[in-house]
């Protein structure tokens, strides 16, 4: 493709800082590596995030901790177990042993040993006068959080959807890449992978954890109908009776998010090839989703060819301020 132009876009993210973000209100709380799993998940759910840092015993940074290990820690249980389609009594019985294997795991379990099994080094530190570019360009290689520091100080998180609501505030600057459409800049991954809404929960989630993703489409004869994402996790998680949604259908479980949720999400949000780059933003910014699902009709069905995360539209910020 030929080099897009967006001088105003490559000069601000190479003169403005990571210092950019406002300071949080209060101190970033952090959980310790010794902590168990059950107090990673209170910690994600008090402070509503999706990942934090954790904190080794002389109070060095070791890690983040995310929804993403909670999955793996409950699909590794779910495997171990390995009584999927069994008789109605056996999978009682199962269903039983699970929760029990479950419980125990969260109360015995270390952050720490969770992290070193996963093998996922997703902490990444920047001094707060590293260059925006810098930090777009990490955000875009699939960090979805990195710490910010000044000197040996935490100071800030920046997420990538801190990141994408910032370009929001600064659609101005896009350029030449603002009129770009998906199709052109060939955005998004593909294939899409997929659950049925008659799938279990937990087939949904052990796709996430296999195909190293944070979220899968949901369809119905061939037709997106919705998302399921890592972070739904936390409501399977969030009562020993709850995990008996991941035994049910993804339907369900949907249904149950829908439910709980104190704040309106939407199923799935798409676009279309032809839709530009701005406007990806402005969907992403202003619904507040992490991914759009890049869709057209056929048929009567609205069939997913690809998925553009926020992710992606760092990554392609990376690309054209080379």
């Amino acid at each position: 493709m030929a080099e897009i132009a967006v001088p105003e876009l490559k000069d601000f993210v190479k003169t403005a800082s990571a210092g950019l973000f406002p300071s949080p209100a209060s101190d970033i709380q952090t959980v310790q590596a010794d902590a168990t799993l059950r107090d990673a998940f209170a910690f994600l759910m008090e402070q509503n995030v999706l990942g934090g840092p954790v904190r080794g015993a002389d109070g060095k940074l070791v890690g983040m901790v995310d929804v993403l290990d909670l999955v793996a820690v409950v699909m590794e249980v779910m495997a171990d177990e390995n009584l999927m389609d069994q008789d109605a009594h056996k999978q009682a019985i199962f269903e039983r042993k699970f929760r029990e294997t479950l419980a125990d795991t969260f109360t015995t379990q270390t952050i720490d040993s969770v992290l070193k099994k996963s093998g996922r080094n997703n902490l990444v530190v920047v001094d707060k006068d590293a260059s925006l570019r810098e930090v777009v360009e990490l955000l875009g290689q699939g960090n979805h959080r990195i710490v910010i520091t000044d000197g040996d100080k935490m100071i800030n998180i920046i997420t990538q959807s801190a990141m994408v609501r910032l370009l929001g505030a600064h659609q101005d600057k896009l350029g030449e890449l603002g009129t770009k459409t998906v199709r052109e800049l060939g955005m998004g991954t593909a294939p899409v992978i997929t659950v049925q809404n008659s799938d279990s929960a937990s087939h949904a989630f052990s796709e996430i954890r296999r195909k190293g993703v944070s979220a899968v489409a949901v369809v119905e004869k061939g037709s997106l109908v919705g998302t399921i994402s890592a972070r739904d996790i936390r409501t399977v998680c969030r009562t020993i009776s709850n995990t008996r949604l991941l035994f049910g259908s993804v339907h369900n479980l949907l249904a149950k998010i829908h439910e709980d949720d104190t704040v309106d999400r939407f199923p799935a949000i798409t676009v279309t090839p032809d839709c530009s780059f701005a406007t990806v933003v402005q969907k992403m910014v202003l619904l507040k989703v992490h991914r759009l699902w890049v869709a057209e009709s056929n048929g009567g069905q609205l069939v997913p060819q690809r998925v553009i995360s926020l992710g992606d539209v760092l990554k392609e910020i990376a690309r054209v301020t080379q």
